[in-house]
């Protein structure tokens, strides 16, 4: 049936009465779907705040998180250098005792000194030639009131060769040509060259001496070092440089 059968069948007033009501329906319906719309929208809107409230908190979390690290590393940098700077003042103060205990070794033992002679700053390291070293120390007299010592230093170097022991000095004339003849008053600096058979495996270095005052026989003087003591204080001193 075509929209004008029927307002033919229903007359003017009905046809009237049924597009009122016909749109009244549609505008019911329009308003009820944009209030469904908008109850859809706000569900929307409040489920974002949610979760820009949920990422606001954890970015507060992070944020404070953060904060306490660079805190706890602050307070580790500090102790680091609270650490470093105790453990370089123990190693003055070691050095330091050190250097004390040296210097009452040197009152205390009359191996080690005789009537303030001394020999100090012991070095050895390799020379340019095979076998070749070259020997460093330094001859000291410690007494208050100085006086002219002289006297003759005897140099021997002990070792091994193929398990079998072996010592080479001064009276060899591989080793050294003579004898260090010495004469100073308050320290006399020494540095030779020395030579050790092929294949030897040196241990230790022996200095011995008697020791005069013009004339007058001091007394006798020996000093014993290891090979790699005197290796280590050419590194030493060489680092130092």
């Amino acid at each position: 049936m075509t929209t004008d059968e029927l307002k033919a069948r229903l007359g003017n007033h009905k046809w009237s009465l049924l597009t009122v009501c016909i749109m009244l329906l549609m505008v019911v319906f329009g308003y009820q779907l944009a209030r469904y719309i908008d109850a859809g929208h706000a569900r929307t809107v409040i489920a974002q705040k949610e979760t820009i409230s949920i990422l606001l908190n954890e970015n507060d979390k992070l944020l404070t998180q953060t904060n306490q690290r660079d805190i706890a590393l602050a307070i580790a940098d500090e102790e680091k250098q609270i650490i470093v700077g105790e453990l370089a003042a123990l190693k003055d103060e070691q050095d330091r005792l050190k250097e004390q205990i040296a210097f009452y070794e040197r009152v205390i033992a009359p191996e080690n000194t005789q009537d303030g002679f001394l020999i100090d700053d012991i070095e050895v390291f390799e020379a340019q030639r095979d076998n070749t070293y070259q020997l460093r120390f330094v001859l000291l007299q410690e007494r208050l009131t100085k006086a002219v010592i002289k006297g003759t230093l005897n140099i021997s170097v002990s070792g091994f060769i193929d398990d079998k022991p072996i010592t080479v000095g001064t009276d060899d004339d591989t080793f050294l040509a003579s004898p260090l003849a010495y004469r100073f008053k308050y320290f006399q600096n020494e540095n030779m060259t020395f030579s050790l058979p092929e294949n030897m495996k040196a241990e230790s270095i022996v200095f011995s001496t008697t020791v005069y005052q013009y004339k007058r026989r001091l007394g006798e003087y020996t000093k014993s070092v290891t090979w790699a003591e005197a290796v280590a204080n050419n590194e030493e001193n060489t680092q130092a440089q």
